[in-house]
Formats: C-alpha cells, sequence, structure tokens
C-alpha cells in the first residue's frame, strides 16, 4: 500500500487544515473510484500519467497500455506459465494457443490461420475463452500504474527468484512494421480490494526521460476479467467436454453405424485367428447399422426405422432410436478432467494417450471400463470408453477422437442403461398386409372354452393363407381354395402384427428351451416386386431398377414356462439361403394363442373383430 506519513499537529488550526486537505483529496479519489475500476493507484509512491517507456501506449484517465495493442489476427502465438496449474497436472502448467501457419495438406488436419492449443491441437477449445485470452495477451489495458520505479516487489507478490516461480504472459504478435515482437508480463498478488492484480511487464526497454534502455521496473494494475476467465485457467477448462464428431441429423446415412459393448464375461468368446491360434474377443451387445429401406419390404412397414440390429439377428431399430439422434448432433458431457499427453509406445510411434494411472484414477483402465461406444460418422469412428457408473449420477468418459477425459451426467448418457430391447421394434412382424404374399401359421394350444363352443382342450392349427392384391382389390385364399372375408382377415392381421417381444432371454434358457420342438411356427413372406426406373421427370420407364425378390420370415417358438415362449427368427431367401435361426427375447403365450383362436374363427367364419375375446 502507498506509505505515505501523515505528522499530527499540536494546533487546532493545522488539524482543520489537514482535514480540509484530507476532504478535498477525499473528494479527488471519490471520482477517481468511479472513473477507474480500482483505488489501488491512491497506494503509490507517485503517479505519472504520461508514457515513461518506450512501448507504452497511452490511453484515457491516465491510463495506459502496458504495450502496444495486438489485434487477433497479428497474434502468433501467446504463452502462458501458471506454476499453480501444477494442482491439475505438471502438464498444465506450461500451455497457451499458437495460429497455424503450415500447410492446408497436414496429417493433423489443422487449418491455416486457426488458433490451436499448445501441445493439445486436437482439444476442441471454448471460443469465447479463447477470445478473452487473445484480448488478455493482447490489449493490456492497465487500470493504474501503481509504482514508475519499484524497489520493492514483495508489497506486490511480484519478487520472485526465478521467472518460471511466477505467472507468466508472453505475445509474439506482427507489429505495424510486420517485424514480430515479443512481450512478457508478469501477474502478481490480487489487490487488497479484489478488483485487480498486481503486474509487471519482463525484460529492457528504453526510459523516455532518460533516453537510456534499462530493465523495465514499474508496476500496474489489470482488471481481473480476462486473467480469470481464461489467463489463470488450466487448459483443461477451456476445453468442451465433446466426447463425439457432431452428426448432421438432417442428412441421411451420415449415421453409418452404432455400437455398444458391455464389459461383461457373457460378451466374450472365443475367436480363431488366421494363424489358427484362439484369443478372446467382445461381441457388441448392440450393433446398429443403416438399411436401405426401399430394398427391404419388412422395414418398410416400420416408419421412421431405417436400421436393423446386425447383433440381433432379424430384428429391427425401433423409432426410439431416433431419440439419440438429437443427443449424437452434439454430444457432450459436463466437463473434461484430463487432457493426453503425447507419449510413446513401444515400437517408436509418437500418440496422444493417457498412462495407466491417470487411466484408473478415472476408473478407465483396461480392466475397469464398463462400456464402450463407437459411433461411425463420416467414415470416422468415435470410440468412447465409458467407466462404472459414479455415484448413481455420472460417468466418466475418455473420448478417443478428442483425447479426453470427461464427466458425464447419467441424463447424457441414458441410453447405457438401456435394455438392448429397448432399441429394437417389438413387434415381431411389420409388413405391410399389401406387401404380404404368404402366412402359415402351425402348432398347437389349449382353447379355452369360447362362446360355448365347445372347443376346449388341444387344439392343432396348419393354416396357410396366399394374398393377392391391394387395397380394396386384395383377396386372401386358403390351402383350399377357400377365399376369405378381407374386413376379417385385416383383423386377423391386427392380432398377428401386435405379437410383440418381452424382455431377453439368457443363452442358457434359450438352449434349454430348444431341446424341444418348438410349439409353434409362423412364416410370412413378402411378395415378389419389380421396381423400374423413372426419368429426369420422375415418370417410371420400362428399364428396370432391380427386382426385389421374396423373402420369408420364419418365427420359431419353444416352451421357457406356462406363460412364455422363446422365439426364434429365421431369414429365408427366394434362392434358399437362408440367415439361420436366431432369437434373443420371449413372447407371451397368451398373444400366441390369441391368434390361434382367431386362425380358428377366420376358418369357422366367425367374426374376429369382438375385442373382448381376444
Amino acid at each position: 500500500m502507498r506509505s505515505q506519513s501523515i505528522k499530527k499537529s499540536n494546533t487546532i488550526s493545522k488539524s482543520i487544515r489537514l482535514m480540509c486537505i484530507l476532504a478535498a483529496v477525499f473528494a479527488v479519489l471519490l471520482v477517481v473510484y468511479f472513473l477507474i475500476p480500482s483505488e489501488e493507484e491512491a497506494a503509490a509512491e507517485s503517479v505519472v500519467y504520461d508514457p515513461i517507456w518506450e512501448s507504452e501506449v497511452a490511453s484515457t484517465n491516465g491510463r495506459v497500455l502496458m504495450y502496444p495493442h495486438f489485434e487477433r489476427g497479428s497474434i502468433k502465438k501467446i504463452s502462458i506459465h501458471n506454476p499453480d496449474n501444477a494442482v491439475y497436472g505438471a502438464q498444465y502448467v506450461d500451455w497457451g494457443f499458437y495460429q497455424y501457419e503450415g500447410p492446408e495438406d497436414n496429417d493433423n488436419d489443422l487449418v491455416p490461420g486457426e488458433f490451436y492449443l499448445i501441445n493439445y491441437e486436437y482439444a476442441p477449445y471454448d471460443t469465447t475463452l479463447l477470445s478473452n485470452v487473445v484480448v488478455g495477451a493482447g490489449f493490456t489495458l492497465a487500470t493504474s500504474r501503481v509504482e514508475d520505479h519499484c524497489d520493492d516487489y514483495s508489497r506486490y507478490g511480484l519478487d520472485f527468484a526465478t521467472p518460471e516461480d511466477a505467472v507468466s504472459i508472453t505475445v509474439e504478435a506482427v507489429d505495424e512494421n510486420g517485424t514480430v515482437q515479443t512481450y512478457t508480463y508478469y501477474v502478481g498478488d490480487k489487490t487488497p480490494s479484489g478488483s485487480g492484480y498486481y503486474v509487471r511487464v519482463a525484460g529492457e526497454d528504453k526510459l523516455l526521460s532518460t533516453g537510456e534502455t534499462v530493465e523495465r521496473d514499474s508496476v500496474y494494475t489489470l482488471s481481473p476479467n480476462n486473467l480469470e476467465a481464461a489467463l489463470l485457467s488450466s487448459p483443461v477448462e477451456l476445453v468442451t467436454p465433446t466426447l463425439t464428431l457432431p452428426v448432421d441429423t438432417q442428412s441421411n446415412g451420415l449415421l453409418e453405424a452404432f455400437y455398444i459393448w458391455r464389459h461383461e464375461d457373457k460378451y466374450i468368446y472365443d475367436h480363431t485367428n488366421e494363424d489358427g491360434t484362439v484369443t478372446q474377443k467382445l461381441a457388441p451387445a448392440i450393433s446398429i447399422k443403416p438399411l436401405d429401406q426401399s430394398k427391404d419390404p419388412f422395414a418398410q412397414y416400420a416408419g421412421l426405422s431405417v436400421y436393423y440390429a446386425a447383433s440381433h439377428p432379424g430384428y429391427y431399430v425401433s423409432s426410439r432410436f431416433e431419440e439419440l439422434s438429437s443427443l449424437f448432433s452434439d454430444f457432450q458431457g459436463s466437463e473434461v478432467m484430463e487432457l493426453a499427453s503425447l507419449m510413446v509406445n513401444d515400437e517408436g510411434e509418437s500418440y496422444y494417450g493417457f498412462d495407466d494411472a491417470t487411466r484408473e484414477k478415472y476408473g478407465l483402465g483396461s480392466d475397469q471400463i464398463k462400456y464402450t461406444v463407437r459411433l461411425v460418422s463420416q467414415g470416422i469412428s468415435n470410440d468412447v470408453y465409458f467407466s462404472a457408473l459414479q455415484e448413481g449420477s455420472y460417468y466418466y468418459a475418455y473420448s478417443l477422437v478428442f483425447n479426453t477425459i470427461c464427466k458425464v451426467a447419467v441424463d447424457e448418457a441414458y441410453f447405457l442403461q438401456w435394455e438392448d430391447q429397448a432399441f429394437l421394434m417389438n413387434q415381431l412382424v411389420y409388413l405391410s398386409i399389401d406387401k404380404c404374399d404368404s402366412i402359415k401359421i402351425s402348432g398347437s394350444y389349449y382353447a379355452l372354452g369360447v362362446d360355448d363352443n365347445d372347443r376346449s382342450g388341444l387344439q392343432e392349427i396348419d393354416e396357410t393363407y396366399q394374398l393377392t392384391g391391394t387395397g380394396k382389390n386384395l383377396v386372401i385364399n386358403t390351402a383350399d381354395g377357400v377365399t376369405l372375408d378381407t374386413a376379417e382377415f385385416r383383423e386377423f392381421y391386427q392380432i398377428l402384427i401386435s405379437i410383440a417381444n418381452r424382455s431377453a432371454v439368457s443363452d442358457e434358457d434359450a438352449a434349454q428351451a430348444m431341446q424341444n420342438a418348438p410349439v409353434a411356427t409362423i412364416e410370412v413372406s413378402s411378395r415378389r416386386n419389380v421396381v423400374y426406373k423413372t426419368d429426369a421427370n420422375g415418370n417410371s420407364t420400362t428399364e428396370v431398377d432391380y427386382v426385389l425378390e421374396s423373402v420369408t420370415k420364419k418365427f420359431r417358438f419353444y416352451q421357457l414356462s406356462d406363460g412364455r415362449l422363446f422365439c426364434t427368427i429365421e431369414d429365408i431367401n427366394a434362392d434358399g439361403t437362408s440367415s439361420g435361426e436366431e432369437g434373443s427375447f420371449y413372447v407371451l403365450s397368451s398373444r400366441l394363442e390369441q391368434l390361434f383362436v382367431a386362425t380358428q374363427d377366420l376358418r369357422e367364419g366367425l367374426a374376429i373383430n369382438e375385442k373382448d375375446r381376444y
């Protein structure tokens, strides 16, 4: 603080005069207080309102720029040395930004003229905070010059044994003459009022009053705004917690695949390599890929669904998966915890990554990872490793594409808690009736006596329906050549397509159920369809674009318990090739029995549109 000694007078007149002087000084200081957002200049040994250093630039109200103003375009590099950042890790003590000036074609896809974090070029940063860094380094408008020639920097926290002990900001920029200039200033203590920080400029400068070049020794105060918002931060705080590259949800086909690996024993399998050796691999719990909907009639009925589940053959993806599109358009965590460092592998190759200790600190060690998510967009794989759920409210996530470890709220990664079925259409059959060629139903059931028709006991079902025509011209014939009532058959079809998957069935339970013959089968075949090309005006031509051959989906139902049936799906192509029999879920026995009752009613010419009967 300002060291001004005030000698007491033994006379009343001197005291009065002193009070008047102090009142006048107070009035001046009051005006200054409102003009300048700092009162520390009142503590100065002396205040000089004209620049005394060659590099200083005069401003208004006695304020000065500690060195010339550099616009963003002229700045080449901003280097920040902050020993306090050691609490985040030694790698964060020295950081900053630089403007890339290399060729457009480069290995790291850097853009000429853009700013990048030094040593963390891969990291997406907050552009507003970058602006604060640029202003804080390039526009050094002091709120006051506290001392012209300081001989005791300890009063300001600006005394240090070596420059490495102090916080420093260095800017390298091109001046108006095209010469690269470098300026550094040190940051000391916060002022007593908290309205700024004491700073000093490093190095020698010309003292205009004498014309000699000497060590620069003025002390200034700077506003805390840009210092605290950016320059005194860690680079971790400036990086946005982006986990994957954004997906353009307005453009079809940009989401090429989506996977979830759950790191559980049941997903581990033995894989035989080309050399005959066997290694263990982890199968994805969920694997979703896009589908050419126009060439798959069984997908067209699903409406919004244009994906299929490779991890669950025969199943298509629910429209609920579309909910994730908005999430993946900007998939972020809540904050960044760590930035990857440049490392060298056993082959001497450089890469960005984290050491084992860092990964284990966040539950992301090789044997700690609970989930791996892969999002493939525009040919780029976005892999994210997730820890176990922390305290029930968040995960730690390691983004390989951005080389960051972030905290992710459970609400932002809610899909990790979804059961497999939540990703899939629970409807077994979702083929438009106008695209249906035939239906075959076989099996047996214990009928519930309906309408006193005495149909209790084991009932056998073996029916085949052939469909032709569409819309009002739809015709349905049985294998015996009987034409059925179209309206009643549509009601029957609604019961068929309402059979839905329930929960997952374990591999052990499924294997045990399949030791016995299925209690029922349903085969649904699509129609062969010829698609013709269209001309430039959108009119159909006589030239064939492609032929959509008939596909049969065969559903087999195996007894799990009195109320549950394990369901498998097999796709059989027109040439006889098969996808194989696969299954994941069970259906309710009661839903299949409803279909069997409706089948019998249809055969006997009874109405089947009375909902209270099914």
